[in-house]
């Protein structure tokens, strides 16, 4: 199934985010991946564990509404714009 561009570049930079991750950790052992660069600090098993608790939790309102279009009948008519609050998170969040 071909995905419209902005949704096969969502997928390509997921994809490429994963490459990362597993390029960065690669040859890690525990004590590498659980050291601190300081007091406060997270690791990098915490910043990767963080991101494997909380992507589901972004995720699963977004599959309620996914599906609760589907059963309306709404087609998609472009790339998600984010409202105002949602561009603000996001933005905070870069």
């Amino acid at each position: 199934m071909d995905l419209p561009e902005d949704l096969a570049a969502v997928v390509a930079e997921l994809d490429a985010a994963e490459g990362e991750a597993a390029r960065l950790v690669e040859g890690l052992d525990d004590a590498a991946g659980a050291w601190r660069p300081r007091p406060g600090a997270w690791s990098v098993a915490e910043c990767l564990d963080h991101l494997a608790v909380i992507n589901p939790v972004y995720l699963a309102p977004m599959r309620v509404a996914l599906r609760a279009a589907r059963e309306r009948g709404a087609l998609r008519r472009g790339p998600a714009r984010p409202g105002l609050f949602g561009g603000l998170f996001a933005r905070q969040m870069e």
